[in-house]
């Protein structure tokens, strides 16, 4: 059966929860071999000029100009918390759920590569019945 994780942070009290970004699948495998863990790298990138272009650095402010929740999570504490866990429970009562509010800006940076687009869970499935 397994239990429901949600990702958090517990510096800044944010929390993702999968199903906020529709994934209807929280298992811990699920997690980790789908597209939910596509958002970590970018939430906890430190925030420093990308000579790519793809995130514009505002060099006054020392922030990205375009994309606000690119590295936000940069140096903060974040634990992935079962629903077995009391904390579990305080996460849902008072922290933020950010999931829905990062996702538009998520995909704006991957593009074509945007949440949803390739989720390698069901891909993996799809070759074990095989």
């Amino acid at each position: 059966m397994g239990q429901n994780w949600i990702i958090v942070n517990t510096s800044k009290k944010e929390y993702i929860d999968p199903t906020e970004l529709e994934f209807g699948i929280v298992k811990l495998w699920e997690i980790c071999a789908g597209d939910v863990c596509r958002v970590l790298p970018w939430l906890l990138a430190k925030k420093f000029p990308d000579p790519s272009g793809l995130l514009p650095w505002d060099k006054k402010k020392k922030k990205f100009i375009s994309n606000p929740w690119a590295g936000r999570w940069a140096g903060d504490r974040i634990v992935l918390v079962g629903d077995s866990d009391e904390f579990y429970g305080e996460v849902l009562d008072t922290y933020r759920e950010i999931g829905r509010k990062i996702v538009d800006d998520f995909n704006a940076f991957m593009g074509d590569k945007r949440l949803g687009s390739e989720d390698i869970w069901w891909s993996y499935l799809s070759e074990i019945k095989k």
